[in-house]
């Protein structure tokens, strides 16, 4: 006896919580953050993506814009993830990442920090007056970010752009009423 074939195929779900899973485990994306001193990417690294297993480059502590390749390009192969914690504030800081990840075959987001610079300096301001080891970032340092920042894009290569608003904490009372204070004022 001859059957008809069954026109009613089963469909997954929309959802495959497999490939969520497996997705997770295979792809190790490079976040390259970008935004001023003082916006809140080095909090966001060690709060968020470092404890998500990111492994941080970050040009202050390893001095040069080709160790931080060196050190995300290691992570990459190693299976983690890089966090990128720069300001990055020109496409040219950022390509360097871009290509990193094309050649590996990674996705690259951008961590995009929506603080002014206005509420950048006034963090810098609080780090300088509560954390000993912070050093003074100057207007010049500022300054110069704001002259040569371009608006990242995904044209130039990112998976997606995040924008994250960085909302401060504090460990007690006393430093959120210094925060609360008007730092820059004179």
């Amino acid at each position: 006896m001859y059957r008809q074939p069954a026109t009613n195929k089963y469909q997954l779900p929309e959802f495959d919580p497999r490939a969520a899973v497996d997705g997770a485990r295979t792809a190790a994306p490079i976040a390259v953050l970008v935004g001023p001193p003082g916006s809140g990417k080095s909090h966001v690294t060690s709060t968020q993506l470092v404890p998500a297993g990111y492994v941080a480059a970050n040009r202050d502590t390893l001095k040069s814009w080709q160790k931080c390749v060196q050190v995300a390009e290691q992570a990459i192969k190693e299976g983690k993830s890089a966090a990128v914690d720069n300001t990055n504030g020109d496409r040219e800081s950022r390509a360097r990442y871009v290509q990193l990840g094309r050649r590996l075959g990674v996705p690259v987001r951008c961590l995009l920090m929506t603080t002014t610079l206005a509420h950048a300096r006034h963090n810098n301001k609080y780090r300088e007056l509560t954390d000993s080891s912070h050093q003074h970032v100057s207007d010049m340092i500022f300054n110069m970010f704001k002259s040569r920042y371009e608006e990242p894009t995904t044209d130039e290569g990112f998976s997606e752009i995040c924008r994250l608003d960085c909302l401060p904490t504090f460990s007690d009372q006393q430093q959120e009423r210094i925060y609360r204070l008007y730092l820059l004022e004179k």
